[in-house]
């Protein structure tokens, strides 16, 4: 499996670079360190075979594809009844397993979404021709010119689990001030609390919990907002839309602002409500690893989330050294079918 997780440093090099050259012109050079693809050795996960890591996770075999069907909350184990259409479960997991082989991958997986679940066909993203390269040709170019910052530029991270966090703590090291908002009623437990891992990705930003109940907590947040050079956030369109943090009306009153909407599947689009995360969306962008009989095992610990990170770092420091400003639509999901594409191509 390290061999595995080695054919993604090329993709991981590019990235880097792409952030040490965008960041230079703000402050030094920065290059973030390989260990930041790895979470397991600071959470005592296992090795990722057809089970994920942290083992919510499994590749299923329907009768004509590979689907990723992920139950990390209670609510979604909850669903699978209804998910199989069985009235109740023994096992769960060898009861998904015997009932998908009678469905279709795409039908298994339109049920999960209907039922709020992170389900996703293997290589979906591919198939359906979405892969975006987000500008890559000027992105991963160490010729292209930009500026030195006018001033600290400030960062509100609003995200949580791993990918918007490490896109904030590269942020950050690259010499930009951030300040991460936690919800006091809802912490940002996913890389568990006062861990060593959670502790790397926010030990250099501000950290200010708000109580998103209170008028004064709401007005403060807004007054944080429009003094932003660049927002981080990882919520899904109704998500922002319902919390009035849609990000249409900021950018069109500070015409300067970064945005950067991390999702599971975009912004926009027929993905906009899919839930994901970072191993089901990996399978969804084909970054996966085949075994000796040529099926698909997950390719180190929820991967999609990374490189995300670094993939939305790298926009971030470019737009500030361009003066490039606006929403960027930056999905898990599509980054994993980036990287995909660049290992196949050997970049």
């Amino acid at each position: 499996m390290s061999e595995a997780r080695d054919s993604v440093k090329g993709p991981f090099d590019r990235f880097s670079a792409a952030i040490s050259h965008w960041s230079q012109f703000g402050r030094e050079r920065l290059l973030p360190e390989y260990s930041l693809l790895q979470r397991a050795p600071y959470l005592a996960l296992a090795a990722p075979h057809r089970s994920s890591a942290n083992g919510h996770c499994q590749l299923v075999r329907c009768k004509d594809d590979w689907v990723a069907i992920n139950l990390p909350r209670t609510e979604d184990r909850d669903m699978v009844p209804a998910l199989l259409e069985f009235s109740q479960i023994g096992n769960t997991w060898e009861e998904i397993h015997g009932a998908a082989g009678e469905r279709s991958a795409q039908s298994l997986v339109n049920q999960g979404r209907l039922l709020g679940m992170a389900l996703a066909v293997l290589g979906e993203t591919v198939q359906a021709g979405m892969v975006r390269h987000d500008d890559g040709s000027v992105l991963f170019s160490s010729s292209a010119g930009g500026q030195r910052w006018r001033h600290q530029p400030r960062v509100v991270d609003l995200s949580a689990l791993w990918a918007g966090p490490l896109c904030g703590a590269l942020l950050a090291q690259a010499g930009c001030e951030v300040v991460k908002i936690e919800s006091i009623a809802r912490p940002d437990n996913g890389l568990g609390v006062g861990g060593t891992f959670s502790a790397l990705l926010n030990e250099d930003k501000v950290l200010l919990r708000f109580d998103f109940e209170s008028a004064h907590d709401r007005r403060e947040l807004q007054r944080l907002l429009r003094g932003a050079d660049i927002v981080i956030t990882s919520a899904r369109r109704r998500g922002l839309d319902s919390a009035g943090l849609s990000p249409e009306p900021f950018v069109h009153h500070q015409p300067s602002l970064v945005w950067l909407a991390i999702t599971a599947h975009g912004l926009a689009g027929s993905g906009a409500e899919h839930i994901g995360f970072g191993d089901d969306c990996a399978v969804a962008g084909g970054l996966v690893v085949r075994d000796c009989d040529d099926s698909p095992c997950f390719l180190g610990d929820a991967i999609a989330d990374p490189f995300t990170g670094l993939h939305a770092a790298a926009i971030a420091l470019k737009a500030l050294a361009t003066r490039s400003c606006g929403i960027f639509d930056i999905s898990l999901a599509h980054t994993a079918a980036m990287v995909n594409a660049m290992r196949s191509t050997g970049l």
